[in-house]
Protein backbone atom coordinates (compact mmCIF):
# COMPACT_ATOMS: atom_id res chain seq x y z
CA UNK A 1 0.00 0.00 0.00
CA UNK A 2 2.63 1.79 0.72
CA UNK A 3 2.17 5.68 1.99
CA UNK A 4 -1.44 6.82 2.86
CA UNK A 5 -2.73 10.24 3.37
CA UNK A 6 -5.40 11.19 6.07
CA UNK A 7 -7.05 14.49 5.15
CA UNK A 8 -8.99 17.08 7.75
CA UNK A 9 -9.81 20.59 7.33
CA UNK A 10 -7.30 23.30 9.09
CA UNK A 11 -9.00 26.31 10.24
CA UNK A 12 -6.43 29.71 9.65
CA UNK A 13 -6.07 32.83 11.98
CA UNK A 14 -7.97 35.15 9.09
CA UNK A 15 -11.61 32.10 9.83
CA UNK A 16 -10.87 30.90 6.21
CA UNK A 17 -10.36 27.16 5.71
CA UNK A 18 -7.84 25.03 4.28
CA UNK A 19 -7.56 21.01 3.65
CA UNK A 20 -4.59 19.58 4.96
CA UNK A 21 -3.18 16.33 4.06
CA UNK A 22 -0.69 14.13 5.87
CA UNK A 23 1.10 11.40 5.23
CA UNK A 24 0.96 8.40 7.41
CA UNK A 25 3.46 5.59 8.78
CA UNK A 26 3.70 2.98 5.93
CA UNK A 27 0.78 0.75 5.38
CA UNK A 28 -1.81 2.20 7.77
CA UNK A 29 -4.99 3.64 7.00
CA UNK A 30 -7.03 6.86 8.62
CA UNK A 31 -9.30 5.44 11.07
CA UNK A 32 -10.42 8.16 13.03
CA UNK A 33 -8.76 11.94 13.09
CA UNK A 34 -10.03 15.09 15.45
CA UNK A 35 -8.14 18.29 15.97
CA UNK A 36 -7.52 20.29 19.10
CA UNK A 37 -5.71 23.86 18.81
CA UNK A 38 -4.20 23.54 15.78
CA UNK A 39 -3.03 19.84 15.86
CA UNK A 40 -4.67 16.69 14.72
CA UNK A 41 -5.06 13.25 16.71
CA UNK A 42 -4.78 10.88 13.75
CA UNK A 43 -5.98 6.80 14.59
CA UNK A 44 -4.81 4.64 11.90
CA UNK A 45 -4.55 0.98 11.28
CA UNK A 46 -2.71 -1.65 9.19
CA UNK A 47 -4.21 -4.73 7.86
CA UNK A 48 -1.24 -6.53 6.91
CA UNK A 49 0.08 -6.43 10.86
CA UNK A 50 -3.48 -5.90 12.71
CA UNK A 51 -1.73 -2.83 14.29
CA UNK A 52 -3.08 -0.32 15.51
CA UNK A 53 -1.35 3.38 15.80
CA UNK A 54 -2.01 7.20 17.06
CA UNK A 55 0.07 10.18 16.52
CA UNK A 56 -0.31 13.62 15.71
CA UNK A 57 0.60 16.49 13.10
CA UNK A 58 2.19 18.37 13.45
CA UNK A 59 4.37 17.01 15.93
CA UNK A 60 7.19 17.19 18.20
CA UNK A 61 10.75 16.68 17.35
CA UNK A 62 11.69 13.57 19.75
CA UNK A 63 14.55 12.29 19.74
CA UNK A 64 14.99 9.25 18.36
CA UNK A 65 17.33 6.27 18.33
CA UNK A 66 17.67 5.85 14.62
CA UNK A 67 19.08 2.39 15.03
CA UNK A 68 16.67 0.78 17.55
CA UNK A 69 13.29 3.17 16.93
CA UNK A 70 13.67 3.82 21.28
CA UNK A 71 13.36 7.54 22.21
CA UNK A 72 16.52 8.75 23.78
CA UNK A 73 14.74 11.38 26.01
CA UNK A 74 12.63 13.68 26.73
CA UNK A 75 14.15 16.96 26.31
CA UNK A 76 13.39 19.26 23.95
CA UNK A 77 17.03 19.80 22.44
CA UNK A 78 20.07 17.67 22.14
CA UNK A 79 23.02 18.51 22.82
CA UNK A 80 26.31 17.83 19.82
CA UNK A 81 29.92 18.63 20.62
CA UNK A 82 29.04 20.45 23.89
CA UNK A 83 26.13 22.64 21.78
CA UNK A 84 22.72 22.84 22.63
CA UNK A 85 20.76 22.15 19.44
CA UNK A 86 16.87 23.51 20.35
CA UNK A 87 14.55 20.75 19.27
CA UNK A 88 11.29 22.87 20.76
CA UNK A 89 9.56 23.86 18.11
CA UNK A 90 6.74 21.61 16.50
CA UNK A 91 7.07 20.21 13.04
CA UNK A 92 5.13 20.13 9.82
CA UNK A 93 5.21 15.78 9.92
CA UNK A 94 2.99 13.21 11.21
CA UNK A 95 4.81 10.90 13.61
CA UNK A 96 3.49 8.30 16.00
CA UNK A 97 2.81 9.41 20.23
CA UNK A 98 6.03 7.78 21.56
CA UNK A 99 4.76 6.28 24.94
CA UNK A 100 4.27 2.52 24.31
CA UNK A 101 6.71 0.23 26.58
CA UNK A 102 7.55 -3.21 25.73
CA UNK A 103 9.61 -4.32 28.59
CA UNK A 104 12.65 -4.24 26.39
CA UNK A 105 15.92 -2.18 26.12
CA UNK A 106 17.83 -1.39 23.21
CA UNK A 107 19.37 -4.52 22.24
CA UNK A 108 15.42 -6.21 22.28
CA UNK A 109 16.52 -7.60 25.82
CA UNK A 110 13.84 -8.68 28.60
CA UNK A 111 13.98 -6.02 31.77
CA UNK A 112 12.86 -5.03 35.19
CA UNK A 113 10.63 -1.98 34.84
CA UNK A 114 11.05 -1.64 38.73
CA UNK A 115 14.84 -1.57 37.81
CA UNK A 116 15.10 0.33 34.88
CA UNK A 117 13.56 3.86 34.10
CA UNK A 118 11.12 3.13 31.80
CA UNK A 119 10.61 6.70 30.27
CA UNK A 120 14.13 6.01 28.44
CA UNK A 121 13.03 2.65 26.78
CA UNK A 122 9.89 3.83 24.82
CA UNK A 123 8.54 3.28 21.69
CA UNK A 124 6.11 4.40 18.71
CA UNK A 125 2.72 3.95 20.03
CA UNK A 126 1.53 0.97 17.71
CA UNK A 127 0.57 -2.04 18.64
CA UNK A 128 -2.39 -4.74 17.83
CA UNK A 129 -3.84 -4.52 21.56
CA UNK A 130 -5.88 -1.80 20.45
CA UNK A 131 -8.02 -4.39 18.11
CA UNK A 132 -8.95 -1.95 15.79
CA UNK A 133 -9.99 -2.55 11.91
CA UNK A 134 -11.38 -0.88 8.98
CA UNK A 135 -14.65 -1.62 9.74
CA UNK A 136 -14.92 0.41 12.59
CA UNK A 137 -13.98 3.84 12.75
CA UNK A 138 -12.89 5.32 15.84
CA UNK A 139 -14.54 8.09 16.89
CA UNK A 140 -11.92 10.67 19.04
CA UNK A 141 -12.67 13.18 21.71
CA UNK A 142 -10.10 15.57 22.81
CA UNK A 143 -9.79 16.82 26.62
CA UNK A 144 -6.94 19.00 27.77
CA UNK A 145 -5.57 17.34 30.91
CA UNK A 146 -4.26 18.62 34.27
CA UNK A 147 -0.86 19.23 33.05
CA UNK A 148 -1.58 20.54 29.46
CA UNK A 149 -0.77 17.41 27.79
CA UNK A 150 -4.31 15.56 25.17
CA UNK A 151 -6.26 13.05 26.87
CA UNK A 152 -7.98 10.91 23.63
CA UNK A 153 -11.00 9.05 24.46
CA UNK A 154 -11.56 6.53 21.91
CA UNK A 155 -14.59 4.68 20.78
CA UNK A 156 -15.13 2.26 17.79
CA UNK A 157 -18.39 0.50 19.12
CA UNK A 158 -16.98 -2.91 19.04
CA UNK A 159 -13.79 -2.32 22.18
CA UNK A 160 -14.52 -0.64 25.43
CA UNK A 161 -13.48 3.27 25.19
CA UNK A 162 -9.89 4.11 26.25
CA UNK A 163 -8.50 6.69 27.50
CA UNK A 164 -4.76 7.39 25.78
CA UNK A 165 -2.80 10.44 26.99
CA UNK A 166 -0.64 12.40 24.00
CA UNK A 167 2.06 12.82 26.95
CA UNK A 168 3.62 16.08 25.39
CA UNK A 169 2.12 19.06 25.67
CA UNK A 170 1.93 22.17 23.06
CA UNK A 171 2.05 25.79 23.37
CA UNK A 172 0.50 28.60 21.56
CA UNK A 173 3.92 29.71 20.54
CA UNK A 174 4.49 26.58 18.41
CA UNK A 175 6.97 25.13 21.12
CA UNK A 176 5.77 21.55 23.36
CA UNK A 177 7.09 19.71 26.28
CA UNK A 178 7.18 16.67 28.57
CA UNK A 179 5.25 17.68 31.39
CA UNK A 180 7.14 16.40 34.51
CA UNK A 181 4.26 13.79 36.41
CA UNK A 182 6.64 12.96 38.87
CA UNK A 183 7.93 9.77 37.91
CA UNK A 184 3.82 8.52 37.61
CA UNK A 185 4.25 6.55 34.44
CA UNK A 186 0.37 6.20 34.06
CA UNK A 187 0.49 7.75 30.42
CA UNK A 188 2.93 5.16 29.46
CA UNK A 189 1.55 1.82 27.88
CA UNK A 190 2.90 -1.32 28.54
CA UNK A 191 2.26 -4.03 25.95
CA UNK A 192 3.94 -7.81 26.00
CA UNK A 193 6.31 -6.63 28.93
CA UNK A 194 7.71 -9.75 30.13
CA UNK A 195 11.20 -9.38 31.51
CA UNK A 196 13.54 -12.03 32.76
CA UNK A 197 14.72 -11.05 36.39
CA UNK A 198 18.49 -11.32 36.77
CA UNK A 199 18.50 -13.25 39.93
CA UNK A 200 16.24 -16.61 38.66
CA UNK A 201 15.62 -16.64 35.10
CA UNK A 202 12.39 -19.12 35.50
CA UNK A 203 10.29 -16.04 36.82
CA UNK A 204 8.38 -13.78 34.81
CA UNK A 205 5.94 -10.95 34.99
CA UNK A 206 3.68 -9.58 32.58
CA UNK A 207 2.32 -5.86 32.24
CA UNK A 208 -0.58 -4.67 30.37
CA UNK A 209 -1.68 -2.08 28.70
CA UNK A 210 -4.12 -0.23 30.72
CA UNK A 211 -7.70 0.76 29.42
CA UNK A 212 -7.32 4.69 30.22
CA UNK A 213 -5.49 6.83 32.42
CA UNK A 214 -6.22 8.25 35.55
CA UNK A 215 -6.15 11.48 36.92
CA UNK A 216 -6.01 12.20 40.84
CA UNK A 217 -9.30 13.59 41.71
CA UNK A 218 -9.78 16.83 44.06
CA UNK A 219 -8.10 15.94 47.22
CA UNK A 220 -6.02 12.41 45.93
CA UNK A 221 -3.04 12.19 45.15
CA UNK A 222 -1.36 9.66 42.53
CA UNK A 223 0.47 7.53 45.87
CA UNK A 224 -3.02 6.76 46.84
CA UNK A 225 -4.07 3.34 46.01
CA UNK A 226 -8.03 2.40 44.49
CA UNK A 227 -7.80 6.08 43.56
CA UNK A 228 -11.11 5.82 41.11
CA UNK A 229 -11.04 6.79 37.00
CA UNK A 230 -13.73 8.83 35.79
CA UNK A 231 -14.33 9.59 32.25
CA UNK A 232 -17.44 11.43 32.10
CA UNK A 233 -18.55 10.90 35.30
CA UNK A 234 -18.57 7.31 34.38
CA UNK A 235 -16.45 5.20 36.97
CA UNK A 236 -14.43 3.07 34.46
CA UNK A 237 -12.04 1.37 36.41
CA UNK A 238 -10.00 0.71 39.48
CA UNK A 239 -6.46 2.23 39.77
CA UNK A 240 -3.53 0.70 42.00
CA UNK A 241 -0.67 2.28 42.49
CA UNK A 242 3.59 2.42 41.14
CA UNK A 243 2.90 2.09 38.46
CA UNK A 244 -0.70 3.45 38.41
CA UNK A 245 -2.66 0.97 36.17
CA UNK A 246 -5.98 0.52 34.98
CA UNK A 247 -7.68 -2.66 34.91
Amino acid sequence: MGNLKATYTKKREDGTEEEVEVLLTKDFIPIGINTLNGIAYIVSFNPNTQEGEIGTFPSPQYNINPNTGILIDDNNYIEENNVRIDRSKLINNYQPLYNLYKGKDENGNGIDPKQEDIENLLFPLRTTHFNFDLEHPVDIELQVSYDDSINLILNDGKNIPRLINSRFAAHKDGTWIIPDRHKNTDNIYKVNANYKKEDDSSKYTSYKEPACECEPKDGCDYDECDETCHIKDEILSKCGCTPVSCK
